[in-house]
């Protein structure tokens, strides 16, 4: 991957942009840099001029990150980003955290976005969990044993659409992406906390950009009601649910995905 930088007024941003058509904007989720979509983005540039970021503090970015970093900060990134390029506005996906960073950028930048797909995603202040008790075990277990770490969280983060060959091309891609040391742990506890203090209830009602969520029936990494509740919250939201789907959709049920991303856009 060709990576390009800008500077900001924090440090520098890791981007890439590949494929024609119009242009799509990937945000990944926590602790996750673009090096993690295993290959999603180029599936994507078949038919999108996708854009692709390492947030603040991860992969390639070195950025400053602050313990009072916010979901807003990560969204002003990705904006950045899209200005950099001289884009007038893009498709925006959010998958996990980067669902509340695709919310944030339709808040505040709505003019940058032409569409949103937030995808197995939540918003803090909830009286139901942002995350499962398995999804909080494993994180926490991975600050404790790192040797076991890629088998725990797939087992989290993936549905029985993933076929077993597929599976063991992932857990493959995984481990050499650890060595490559692409996530620093103090960025993902700095997200989780971000995490936990966006709450943007209120204002998502009064969101008015088109937007689909997406979730998978078999997620147990973010209770689906989640996503549920973002529908119903979103005026101009829909949801779709993938059976078979885990957390994450971008890799168990890819083309299924990317079939509701292409027909979700074309209309606007």
């Amino acid at each position: 991957m060709s990576v390009k930088t800008l500077k900001t007024p924090i440090g520098t941003i890791a981007y890439d942009v590949k494929g024609k058509g119009d242009p799509l904007l990937l945000c990944h989720g926590m602790g996750r840099a673009s090096a993690h979509w295993l290959g999603f983005d180029e599936y994507m540039a078949r038919d999108f001029q996708v854009i692709t970021y390492d947030a603040r503090g991860l992969g390639q970015s070195h950025a400053r990150t602050d313990w009072n970093l916010r979901i807003e900060d990560l969204a002003a990134d990705a904006a950045h980003v899209l200005r950099h390029l001289s884009l007038p506005a893009a498709h925006v996906f959010g998958l996990s955290l980067g669902g509340m960073v695709a919310m944030a950028l339709g808040l505040d930048y709505p003019k940058k976005v032409r569409s949103l797909t937030i995808t197995a995603s939540s918003i803090g202040g909830l009286l139901r969990p942002q995350l499962s008790r398995k999804a909080l075990l494993a994180l926490t277990m991975s600050f404790v044993d790192k040797k076991h770490l890629i088998p725990r969280m797939a087992k989290s983060l993936w549905g029985s659409n993933l076929g077993a060959a597929d599976y063991m091309r992932y857990m493959a891609a995984w481990h050499e992406l650890e060595h490559d040391k692409l996530v620093r742990p103090d960025a993902v506890v700095k997200q989780f906390l971000a995490a936990h203090r966006f709450r943007p209830k209120e204002r998502l009602k009064q969101l008015e950009l088109p937007t689909q969520v997406i979730v998978g029936d078999q997620d147990t990494f973010v209770p689906t009601a989640n996503s549920q509740f973002l529908a119903d919250l979103i005026p101009t939201a829909r949801l779709e649910v993938i059976e078979g789907g885990g957390h994450e959709l971008t890799t168990d049920s890819r083309e299924q995905i990317a079939e509701l991303i292409r027909n979700f856009t074309r209309g606007h």
